[in-house]
């Protein structure tokens, strides 16, 4: 078994500052196994290492490998930057040699590709799961004491994870959020989500998006960038008239980690990619 940590979605300028920016993976090599660990094993390791994912790795067969993801507090379907981390770390220690391969995860299989230094991953469909009445939405602004939106409306979107997506409408509003965590997990809980994804659009829209995402029913109070719920936000604002045939998606500045995660859907398919930095190996 091997473990080693990336921080994903890295900023190009701060790649020679470690823990500045990106959303930090735990990856665990089961480089001799043939079996994944038993559910309690990961989720205590993953609890011990206390990343927001940590991602257990398999060998599946000729560049395909079997993926388990594991927050602070439960298991996952997928997790988009942990995705990226387990496939970034095979391929420093010369496991992979070429520049594409396949995931295996719960929430369906996924390619994942190599554009010089960048790594992108084609997304699994995404797909509308539920739209909120007005009561219901206000219940929703004000677990981060906003108002709600003029310009959108909540839903619940899925691509792979899924996530109530909440509009500010004003980068100072996004910056200057109120998250009352006890309701946002309760939220959560309620809807079946894993959590909230915070966004805002300029209104002359230049392809630049502005998020925060927040899932602390899992343990995680703030994540720094997130590859599934920006593919569901790229869904959405197209399904809205906007061209997101490439877009990037500009998170993790409230926690001191600004994060870039590049986003390209055109209606049919849809990939999540970016800088990734091995920190240890």
């Amino acid at each position: 078994m091997k473990f080693m940590v990336a921080d994903v979605f890295a900023d190009p300028a701060r790649e020679r500052f470690p823990g500045t920016t990106g959303n930090r993976a735990g990856v665990v090599w089961l480089q001799e196994s043939v079996t994944f660990p038993s559910d309690i094993y990961m989720a205590r390791l993953a609890a011990r290492y206390g990343y927001p994912e940590t991602v257990f790795v398999l060998a599946g067969g000729p560049a395909t490998y079997r993926l388990r993801y594991f927050t602070p507090v439960d298991e996952v379907d997928f997790c988009g930057h942990a995705t990226l981390a387990a496939f970034e770390l095979l391929r420093s220690l010369g496991v992979l040699d070429g520049f594409s391969a396949w995931a295996i995860t719960k929430a369906g299989t996924v390619r994942v590709e190599w554009y010089g230094k960048e790594i992108f991953m084609e997304m699994v469909p995404s797909r509308t799961v539920r739209f909120f009445s007005s009561r219901e939405s206000l219940d929703l602004y004000r677990a981060f004491g906003l108002e709600p939106s003029l310009r959108f409306t909540p839903e619940i979107i899925c691509t792979g994870l899924s996530d109530i997506l909440l509009a500010a409408d004003s980068k100072e509003q996004l910056d200057t959020l109120e998250p009352h965590f006890e309701m946002i997990s309760a939220l959560s809980q309620l809807y079946g989500v894993v959590g909230f994804h915070v966004f805002y659009v300029p209104e002359m829209f230049r392809g630049k998006i502005y998020c925060r995402n927040f899932a602390p029913l899992y343990g995680i109070p703030e994540e720094a960038a997130t590859g599934t719920s920006n593919a569901s936000l790229a869904f959405y604002l197209f399904r809205h008239g906007y061209d997101v045939s490439h877009c990037v998606c500009i998170q993790g500045e409230s926690m001191g980690k600004s994060s870039l995660v590049t986003v390209r859907y055109n209606g049919q398919s849809m990939c999540v990619g970016g800088l990734s930095l091995i920190i240890n190996k």
